[in-house]
């Protein structure tokens, strides 16, 4: 699908519903994309719109309309469909090469020329909009997202945000920039809880600790399991949990990874970082018959945010099951379930 680049960038850009922005962009004679945004519907080829009108839900929503109404939703629903793939492929890409860039998108543009990131492409996180938007300047930026969803870190953010006495860097994503005057605020609902774990246990672990769990039938079809480790160490409790994609999908997904450490003499983490680790396919396959507390330094990780300071284990709980929101299994464990876990002999 060839779209115009200004309006790629416009559409890459939102952190609404793509389907829901065509429309209005299609509807809207005085939009100075309009042209574009039409002339991209009418291109959208025969097989397409098939496969758009093939799928299950589609004749339940448009069943009784008319054959032109048909058609032109068909169009919609296949622009969203090729362009948000195209748009996660993108991101993954870009974040994979990010290392090689000194200033990487969209540390590069104009309005971000005075922001300097660290070596992890991290800057500090002054102010955060209650839908986790961050303003600078002239643009609104968002944390990197962590699945193809545009509101993946929505509810983290929000978590960061009420976390008091931390210093909190986040990883700016290269695609979700644009002006202020043609953002949208918005808010989702959700509950994002925890509950504390047995802390006691934690405290006095001698020995290693780990699970991995496979989604539900039906849940998250692009997530093959996720693992979660224990590792007492000098300075703490090291806490890892990767959730890793199916390998075909290395080009799309990255692995979302959490790691944090828990101080005993305080009962409180005192450090918590969330990142991608980017795989190929091979790396990916090679994955799934090694567990995390195995694996040391593989893909490429592009850290999307750290936190160091004191974090009570409530809010340390809700962080985690906020970062990987949509995994039943993590928000399960952090919610007070009993997941199952294994012992290494000390």
């Amino acid at each position: 699908m060839h779209c115009d680049p200004k309006l790629w960038t416009f559409l890459a850009a939102q952190n609404t519903s793509l389907d829901r922005v065509i429309q209005d962009v299609l509807r809207d004679a005085e939009h100075p994309l309009h042209p574009a945004m039409l002339s991209l519907h009418a291109s959208v080829g025969p097989a397409s719109i098939e496969q758009a009108r093939s799928t299950a839900v589609f004749p339940l929503l448009f069943g009784d309309r008319s054959a032109v109404d048909q058609d032109y939703w068909a169009r919609i629903w296949a622009m969203t469909s090729e362009l948000g793939r195209d748009f996660v492929e993108t991101r993954i890409r870009v974040l994979r090469s990010q290392t090689a860039d000194k200033r990487p998108p969209p540390y590069a543009h104009a309005a971000l020329s005075g922001v300097e990131p660290d070596d992890d492409f991290l800057v500090p996180l002054r102010s955060i909009e209650r839908d986790g938007s961050i303003k600078i300047g002239g643009i609104v930026c968002q944390a990197t997202q962590t699945k193809p969803s545009p509101n993946s870190m929505y509810w983290a953010m929000g978590v960061l945000r009420g976390i008091k006495g931390c210093q909190v860097r986040i990883r700016l994503d290269p695609l979700l920039v644009c002006p202020v005057d043609e953002y949208s605020q918005v808010a989702y609902l959700m509950t994002v809880y925890g509950v504390p774990l047995d802390w006691q246990d934690i405290t006095t672990l001698r020995a290693e600790r780990h699970g991995r769990w496979m989604p539900d039938p039906g849940w998250q079809d692009d997530v093959a399991f996720t693992d979660v480790v224990w590792t007492p160490r000098d300075d703490g409790v090291h806490f890892q949990c990767e959730e890793v994609p199916k390998p075909e999908l290395a080009d799309a997904r990255g692995a979302r990874y959490f790691h944090s450490i828990y101080q005993r003499e305080s009962g409180k983490f005192i450090h918590a970082d969330g990142a991608l680790r980017i795989y190929s396919e091979p790396e990916l396959t090679d994955r799934q018959g090694i567990h995390l507390r195995n694996t040391g330094k593989v893909g490429a990780r592009a850290k999307v945010f750290v936190a160091d300071g004191e974090i009570e284990a409530q809010a340390w709980c809700e962080l985690v099951g906020a970062y990987f929101v949509w995994n039943r299994d993590v928000e399960s464990y952090v919610g007070g379930k009993t997941m199952v876990l294994e012992t290494d002999t000390p």
